[in-house]
């Protein structure tokens, strides 16, 4: 994994996630989450700052998304938070992924807006609450 790559996470409804790699330091990687779906064998459209739904730094270790090209990395104007920078599993970015889709419950985890401080704007419209999961 390298910086500019372009990883697919899976989701649950089986299709992935277009996701960009934009730092990589020692064992950790900073990864701009999108709701951009595809699915194997297409390549992604080009990233734009407002194609980036969500900011996560993951460890690298055992990461296991296929790299589906690389391209430019997108510029975000906002700082980001501590939550943005400390790395996470990678389980939490897939679990963040599939609830910025609406197929995983936005307040699934303990603190119900534990996933608000990855988010690099207002809440999407795709999420869905545990109440509104079938």
């Amino acid at each position: 994994m390298q910086p500019a790559d372009l990883p697919l996470i899976p989701l649950l409804d089986s299709t992935q996630t277009v996701v960009q790699v934009d730092e990589v330091a020692g064992t950790t990687a900073r990864l701009f989450l999108t709701l951009i779906r595809t699915t194997l064998g297409e390549t992604p459209k080009r990233l734009t700052a407002e194609d980036v739904s969500a900011v996560i730094t993951v460890t690298t270790a055992d990461v296991p998304w296929p790299i589906a090209g690389y391209d430019t990395i997108p510029r975000l104007t906002a700082p980001l938070t501590d939550a943005q920078t400390n790395p996470q599993d990678p389980a939490i970015a897939e679990a963040l992924a599939n609830a910025l889709h609406g197929l995983y419950p936005w307040d699934g985890f303990p603190d119900p807006a534990y996933f608000d401080a990855f988010l690099t704007g207002p809440r999407p419209d795709t999420i869905r609450l545990t109440s509104q999961m079938p």
